[in-house]
C-alpha cells in the first residue's frame, strides 16, 4: 500500500511538468553522486590557485556531479514519456 502511495505521488509530480520534476528530484540524485564522487577522487586541497589550470580543475571537480545528475534526470524524464506514449498506443490498438 505504501508503495502505491509513493508511485501515485511520483505520477502527480510528473504531471506538473518537467521543471518541477527536475528540481524536486535533483537533490535526491545530486547528493549521493556528490558523496561518491568526492570520496573516490582526490580533493583539490593542495591547489595554490596560482595558475588557470588550478581554477579549471577545481571547477571541473565541482561541476561533474551536477552534470551527471542533470543528465540522468533528463534521461529518466524522456524514458518515462516514451513509455507513457507506448502504453497509450497499445491501448488504442
Amino acid at each position: 500500500m505504501a508503495k502505491n502511495l509513493i508511485l501515485d505521488k511520483w505520477k502527480l509530480l510528473a504531471l506538473k511538468g518537467y521543471k518541477i520534476y527536475f528540481w524536486t528530484c535533483f537533490p535526491f540524485l545530486f547528493i549521493p553522486l556528490s558523496i561518491i564522487f568526492f570520496t573516490q577522487n582526490e580533493l583539490p586541497i593542495d591547489y595554490r590557485f596560482s595558475e588557470w589550470e588550478d581554477y579549471g580543475a577545481f571547477l571541473f571537480f565541482l561541476l561533474v556531479p551536477v552534470a551527471v545528475s542533470a543528465f540522468f534526470l533528463s534521461l529518466s524524464w524522456r524514458w518515462a514519456a516514451r513509455l507513457k506514449n507506448r502504453s497509450k498506443d497499445d491501448r488504442l490498438t
